[in-house]
């Protein structure tokens, strides 16, 4: 792709996608623009590493998963009888922090689109509240019986 017609891509994608220095070189061999994430805005880079984390966590073995659970059993055993070192307390809130990034490993995208899902039907909700609003303000006056 020539330096102009990535120029021209850039304006179509607007403030959002920047080519890299590297891609606007004559002498790149690149065939396309790399893009440079500092013009997203934060919620970007938020989903990103939201999804980046869920990698991460999909990828602990079923081995590993289960040894955490043990640990936090037995650590929780130990808290219940009241015998849990200030170390021991802080490793249970991190394992429980693991256990957790697993679980959203799991289940995070559905749970997303769930989310995503209510979001829409509240929007729905709120605009038709508001139709109802519109239609009553032009409804006829009901009539009185005699």
């Amino acid at each position: 792709m020539s330096t102009l017609a990535a120029e021209k891509l850039d304006s179509d994608r607007g403030d959002v996608f920047t080519p890299s220095p590297e891609a606007k070189s004559p002498s790149s061999t690149s065939t396309a623009p790399l893009p440079t994430f500092d013009r997203f805005p934060e919620i970007v880079h938020a989903q990103a590493a939201r999804i980046a984390g869920r990698v991460n966590a999909s990828a602990i073995s079923e081995a590993e998963h289960k040894a955490l659970l043990r640990e936090r059993q037995q650590l929780l055993d130990k808290q219940f009888v009241g015998t849990i070192s200030p170390r021991e307390t802080n490793r249970l809130e991190y394992v429980r922090w693991s256990l957790d990034r697993i679980e959203d490993a799991k289940y995070g995208f559905t749970l997303d689109f769930l989310e995503g899902s209510v979001s829409r039907y509240e929007e729905l909700l709120s605009k038709l509240s508001a139709l109802d609003e519109t239609l009553r303000h032009y409804q006829a006056p009901a009539k009185k019986r005699k």
